[in-house]
């Protein structure tokens, strides 16, 4: 014997409990663990929303010759933030959007046809692509089936929590979720779906409620995992509540037909296995979901409204923010290379331009200078008189032997400076300036020693043309090691 609300050889299929003739007057049904409980509009009341309440126009069980339209006070009622299930229809523009995140069709092209066609087993080939909902799947030509060899098979193991891969396909019922755990395909973005049905009621039948939308949606459908678990929470008045503990089965018999309550379930979905017409973003799933709730089979459940968010978009955009980012600096960073690179050669410029070139001297203007150089030395004193005098003769000859060099021009001989002796090379020495190796032996009292002007044998060695420059380094190497000072000069300079 199956429990309430399944039929069936293995009690898997469920019973309908929740049809379009349950409720009267646009009452919305909603399935519970010991029955339905319709949701009535304004002005009925009763299990069925049968009866008119007191003051109300119209009685039950009545049609009035001037009956109003379906979509009456519907759009007063758009955009007001609540959803009105009477309104929440292609033909009253779904509620101005209130049920859902927007009308399911609002991306199509053809949006009024293809609403009117969705779903109707008769295929518009202009509404079928994804932002039309691929027409509710009514252009595939081939239905998938589970193949006769495993059919069996697989109808007895689906949902026993083990995986059957060769039941994991959309025939079969992807092996009632068994497989959820291989995941290959999941579409990036978080689809959000309120369910008016009691939490005792939705945890028990979880596998139900997955199979009949992986089903109308041709995909592996999940529910999303966090950190803390399973993303089921409790949902009234238009609110999330608290998380749902699934392993607390807490049953409860308490019905409200004052207050819209239920469930919020996040989903994700796996295409994976959809070979054609398959789902590429969440929001067109949603869509699909929120235009097809009426028609879903088989969950015993009421979606009130569907939710979606691609994450992909944002990231997006946050990804095209950070390049706009990266791209700026990158640009200041090329401005400021470029100024350094031109400010460099240009202070460059300028220094050699303001600094003095020397040119030497032709020999018609050292000739000028010489002369001009003599008749200042020999008139500097009477020069620098601040009042100019007529001189002795006797004088101007003391001052001409005073300021003049004696030579024997001027009748005074002058005796020669004595040359001084330059000191002889040491072996030293002729070895650092031969153009081999120095070999004698280095010693610390000799590598200080001054030849000829003064130099020492590093001075020599430096000066040296004919040797490698591997071979003066080692020989400098050798010398600084015997205590060479690399800091003297010679008498030249």
């Amino acid at each position: 014997m199956c429990p309430h609300g399944y039929r069936g050889e293995t009690c898997d299929e469920a019973v309908e409990i929740c049809t379009t003739n349950t409720c009267q007057n646009g009452g919305t049904c909603i399935d519970g663990t010991n029955g339905y409980v319709c949701h009535c509009p304004f002005g009925y009341t009763g299990q069925r929303c049968e009866i008119v309440k007191e003051g109300f126009v119209w009685k039950s069980n009545e049609i009035p010759r001037d009956k109003p339209s379906k979509c009456r006070g519907c759009l007063q009622k758009a955009g007001n933030g609540e959803c009105n299930e009477d309104c929440n229809t292609e033909e009253c523009n779904y509620d101005g959007g209130d049920c859902s995140i927007t009308s399911p069709f609002k991306k199509c092209v053809n949006s009024t046809f293809c609403a009117r066609m969705f779903r109707n087993g008769v295929c518009n080939e202009v509404c079928n692509n994804e932002d039309c909902l691929f027409d509710g799947f009514d252009c595939i030509t081939k239905k998938p089936v589970c193949p006769a060899a495993i059919a069996a098979y697989c109808k007895a193991h689906k949902g026993d929590g083990i995986c059957d891969e060769q039941c994991n396909q959309e025939g079969c019922d992807f092996d009632g979720g068994d497989c959820r755990e291989i995941s290959h395909k999941i579409l990036s973005g978080d689809i959000s779906v309120v369910v008016l049905t009691e939490p005792s009621y939705f945890v028990v039948n979880i596998p139900r409620f997955l199979r009949s939308l992986s089903k109308i949606l041709r995909a592996e459908i999940r529910i999303k995992r966090d950190q803390e678990g399973p993303m089921i929470f409790l949902w009234q008045n238009e609110r999330k509540g608290d998380r749902l503990r699934i392993e607390q089965l807490y049953l409860s018999s308490e019905k409200s037909n004052v207050e819209k309550r239920g469930i919020i379930v996040w989903i994700e979905v796996d295409v994976a296995g959809c070979v054609e017409e398959c789902f590429s973003d969440v929001e067109v799933v949603a869509n699909f979901i929120d235009a097809a709730k009426e028609k879903l089979t088989g969950m015993n459940m009421s979606i009130h409204s569907v939710d979606a968010k691609n994450l992909r978009k944002s990231k997006k955009s946050l990804d095209t923010t950070l390049l706009v980012l990266l791209a700026c600096i990158a640009v200041m960073i090329a401005i400021a290379i470029v100024f350094i690179i031109h400010e460099r050669p240009s202070r460059k410029r300028k220094i050699i331009e303001n600094a003095p070139v020397w040119m030497p001297p032709t020999e018609l203007e050292v000739e000028k200078a010489m002369k001009c150089n003599e008749n200042t030395w020999k008139n500097r004193v009477v020069l620098e008189s601040s009042k100019r005098r007529r001189m002795d003769p006797a004088e101007m000859k003391l001052l001409e032997q005073h300021l003049t060099p004696k030579t024997l021009k001027n009748r005074v001989f002058v005796q020669p400076k004595e040359k001084r002796a330059e000191p002889a090379p040491s072996s030293l020495h002729v070895e650092a300036l031969s153009d081999k190796p120095i070999s004698v032996p280095i010693c610390t009292e000799d590598v200080n020693r001054r030849g000829p002007f003064g130099r020492t044998p590093v001075m020599v060695l430096v000066r040296n043309t004919v040797k490698t420059e591997k071979q003066i380094l080692e020989d400098l190497t050798r010398l600084r090691a015997a205590g060479a000072d690399l800091n003297l000069w010679d008498a030249c300079e």
